[in-house]
């Protein structure tokens, strides 16, 4: 299966004898071109006529393909089924069809960065930092649900229109190594490994070195199935140096002769190959492509947050123009230095600091009301509100809580300008408690008739009154004893195949009388509680759900991943 699946504009093999006919339709999606074909499969552009837009379809001929393809294949489906990340290629839907597997995926309108590099050769310094960057955020994405991509390189970084990137061809990723039951490799047996035919011996095995070779690490040479995302770390190491160079770090004839070079950890500095080259892109790839993965960054959180450090001093809007002019372009792009901040320009901007620090003090006074508790108390009256209500049982979850003042004109009733608060509450560390109070900012208003609305997530509260020169401390405990009848929202897929399996499946909850069917006490459950539901179908292992529905909270949809015994 090629792995520009994609991109726009990918040419159909020249190799290609005869080509299948193009299908009329492929589930709902009509308007069917072909983007790519192979022996064993094909992708495809597709329109969906409901949704109104463009998608990529992959597909395997099931009747040719071996094993370890529709594993493969059946693992990519199932692996970007979980993956949410808008830096990453959504996944639609499978479809099963005329003896051939189906998967729908996100069609993404621009180029990749191989075919970027291939036109500009380089990139500047921030633009290659700033690929690198939102590279790592979707893979952090990946990696937290324990998803290595494990073939990353710049024919799977795509650019879609807008200068916003994206993560494709997840086909051979897989757990990582501490979730699966396969090995972890012996970094010290790595180190040994010298003889070019143990090498070809160990890369020739089933499942064992999946990968595009210039990309990937010596680890996963030896064995790919036991990698973590230091794997992909290395990647985006490899691909950071070519991204400033326009050359790989190391160069080899052969994945035996290349190997060797790794091992040695020779190669010349980016800034050396690309002079100008900031200091942070050498360590940053000197660390990235350790031979030994105890040596290289442990997530590409870190990363990220280097290259997101050193971005700082660029304005990010540039770097994405830049980008979008280059794609404009069909040959080389000359991109613009991007300048960063001069010291003129510093020396204005702290002028306007000083004077904003100036009149933004002025401001707070005014604002925390030091000026009407002062100088304008005469003529204006204190109003503090305190709320009380139960306590969010998740930490953090409280619900906001908003007033709002308005002048009791018995007319058009107009809001009060710079009076709207926010409730904040101060024991916000006592979780154990049943009710907390929250408190409001007073608001000075002078004395008259007025109407205040408390606005609490589906609550609504009014109340008249009146101002006069005593200052106005009130309670207010509205929702002290308040609950919501749940409703219950289910459904299920097979973890495997996508297949919408809810009628088969039954959703129980506990009760003092036992495993109940959810629809059996519809209607009798409150907000407030632990709901303890599990799901069962026959051929399937059992999911479970304990879940802690808060005060305010009245609708639960449960979403179960089933997979097969």
């Amino acid at each position: 299966m090629p792995d520009s699946t994609l991109r726009t504009g990918t040419k159909v093999p020249s190799e290609l004898k005869r080509l299948q006919p193009l299908p009329e339709k492929i589930g709902k999606y009509t308007h069917i071109s072909r983007l790519a074909e192979g022996g064993m499969g094909a992708v495809y552009k597709g329109y969906d006529p409901e949704l109104k837009r463009w998608v990529v379809i992959k597909k395997l001929k099931v009747s040719k393909a071996g094993k370890n393809l529709r594993t493969r294949f059946t693992r990519e489906a199932a692996i970007l089924s979980e993956l949410t990340s808008q830096r990453i290629v959504r996944f639609f839907e499978t479809i099963s069809e005329d003896g051939s597997e189906y998967f729908v995926l996100e069609y993404v309108e621009g180029m990749s960065l191989d075919k970027l590099l291939e036109k500009d050769h380089t990139l500047p310094a921030p633009l290659a930092l700033w690929f690198l960057k939102e590279a790592c955020l979707g893979l952090h994405h990946a990696h937290v649900k324990n998803i290595v991509h494990r073939d990353i390189k710049p024919g799977n970084i795509l650019i879609a229109k807008g200068a916003n990137i994206k993560l494709a061809d997840f086909g051979i990723s897989g757990l990582a190594a501490d979730e699966s039951d396969a090995p972890q490799p012996d970094n010290d047996k790595i180190k040994k490994i010298s003889s070019a035919k143990i090498i070809q011996q160990q890369i020739t095995q089933t499942n064992v070195a999946l990968g595009t070779p210039s990309y990937m690490a010596p680890e996963q040479i030896y064995d790919s199935s036991s990698v973590d995302q230091r794997a992909d770390i290395y990647a985006l190491g490899i691909m950071l140096y070519e991204m400033i160079t326009g050359k790989k770090p190391f160069e080899g004839n052969s994945l035996q002769e290349r190997y060797a070079v790794i091992k040695k950890g020779k190669y010349k500095k980016a800034s050396s190959e690309t002079p100008g080259t900031p200091s942070v892109v050498n360590r940053l790839i000197k660390k990235m492509i350790a031979f030994d993965p105890d040596k290289r960054f442990s997530s590409v959180e870190e990363i990220s947050n280097i290259a997101e450090s050193y971005l700082k001093q660029y304005n990010e809007k540039d770097i994405r123009q830049q980008l979008a002019n280059s794609m404009a372009r069909s040959g080389a792009y000359n991109y613009k230095e991007l300048v960063k901040p001069n010291s003129r320009r510093n020396k204005a901007i702290a002028i306007i600091c000083a004077l904003g620090i100036a009149g933004g003090l002025g401001y707070y006074a005014y604002k925390e009301g030091y000026i009407h508790r002062t100088i304008l108390r005469p003529w204006y009256t204190p109003v503090t509100l305190h709320l009380d209500m139960p306590t969010a049982r998740s930490q953090d979850a409280d619900l906001p809580s908003r007033a709002f003042f308005y002048k009791n004109d018995n007319d058009q009733i107009p809001e009060l300008e710079n009076c709207r608060r926010v409730f904040e509450i101060k024991n916000s560390s006592d979780h154990d408690a049943e009710f907390r109070t929250a408190d409001i900012r007073p608001v000075y208003l002078k004395p008259g008739e007025y109407r205040v609305k408390i606005a609490t997530g589906p609550y609504v509260w009014w109340s008249s009154f009146t101002v006069g020169k005593t200052a106005i401390d009130a309670h207010l405990n509205h929702l002290m004893n308040t609950s919501r009848k749940i409703t219950f929202n289910t459904a299920a897929v097979d973890v495997q195949t996508g297949k919408d399996i809810t009628a088969n499946c039954r959703f129980q909850i506990e009760t003092a009388k036992g495993l109940q069917d959810i629809s059996a006490v519809k209607g009798n459950l409150s907000s407030g509680q632990v709901c303890r539901i599990h799901v069962t179908c026959d051929g399937y292992e059992e999911e479970y759900f304990g879940l802690l529905i808060d005060w305010y909270q009245d609708e639960v949809f449960i979403n179960a991943a089933m997979r097969k015994k």
